[in-house]
């Protein structure tokens, strides 16, 4: 556990190799958060002062522009953060935190609607069970993980960088602005 609590479990339900259903269940916060090809994406918030289980359609925001939130991962990458930092400074987008951590703990605030996610994990393929569930679940939110080229991908199989918009994001500028800062430190 670090220091932002960005902790995850994921499961992935598999109907003749095709993904169903997936769930992300995050301990430190009480979230499990569900969505699939025929479910739409909710939240369920579990107490530990013992008040009701609240449910939630997700996205849960419905987004301001001025409120974009990117979340950057891995944290390590000094280059990654000057572009990110660029962009924030030309207000292209508006709040930046990289607290590492799991990629589908950051696939599931994508799908709250309260983030944008950038990955650049470039030397070894993403492992499925760290996309293909929040993957998605995202997707049964309104949102879509792309590759570099701006294509949907594939999380059982995909390798390389990758870029995840909010449902709240992705008809707006916002996609082909991450993706260009990503074609540039590639």
């Amino acid at each position: 556990i670090n220091r932002f609590d960005t902790i995850a479990s994921s499961l992935l339900v598999v109907d003749n190799g095709e993904p169903q259903l997936g769930m992300v269940l995050n301990p430190t916060s009480g979230e499990i958060a569900y969505g699939g090809k025929t479910v739409d994406g909710r939240l369920l918030q579990f107490s530990i002062f013992g008040e009701k289980i609240q449910g939630m359609p997700l996205p849960l925001d419905k987004g301001r522009p001025e409120s974009r939130l990117v979340t950057v991962h891995p944290n390590r990458h000094g280059y990654l953060l000057e572009r990110v930092y660029e962009l924030w400074r030309n207000n292209e987008i508006h709040f930046v935190r990289s607290p590492g951590g799991s990629p589908a703990h950051a696939l599931m605030d994508s799908a709250k609607g309260s983030s944008n996610y950038l990955n650049l994990w470039t030397k070894e393929a993403a492992k499925p069970y760290d996309l293909a569930a929040a993957a998605l679940l995202l997707r049964s939110a309104g949102g879509e993980i792309f590759n570099l080229q701006g294509e949907p991908i594939d999380p059982l199989k995909h390798s390389g960088p990758f870029y995840a918009i909010n449902g709240n994001d992705l008809h707006s500028s916002l996609p082909e602005i991450l993706r260009k800062s990503l074609l540039s430190i590639t």
